[in-house]
């Protein structure tokens, strides 16, 4: 991981931030998209909103939810849906540059 650098004190990546091992990939309100360096295909964000996550595949031909974390509120799971097939192309070019780190 020689690209991390750091500017004012936040671990930055590839233009990404980090957290631990998660560079957030985008944040909308309470959600923020995180996907894992060392993470597996198929391409996918990690969505946390109040502690708790969701995982979405952002998937070759449509958007799904893979995987949400006991007590999600519905309304939650709709918008972090919403937000993954309204920033799809920008979420897939991040899990694209990540993955090809990786490599």
């Amino acid at each position: 991981m020689s690209a991390l650098v750091t500017a004012f004190k936040i671990p930055i990546w590839l233009g990404f931030v980090i957290e631990g091992d998660m560079p957030t990939v985008h944040r909308e309100g309470r959600f923020r998209f995180v996907i894992y360096l060392n993470d597996h295909d198929p391409a996918h964000v990690h969505v946390f909103c109040d502690g708790r996550e969701i995982v979405i595949n952002l998937g070759e031909a449509r958007v799904a939810i893979r995987d949400i974390d006991p007590g999600v509120k519905r309304p939650d799971v709709c918008e972090a849906f919403r937000i993954a097939v309204e920033r799809r192309e920008t979420l897939l070019q991040a899990w694209r540059t990540i993955d090809a780190q990786r490599s």
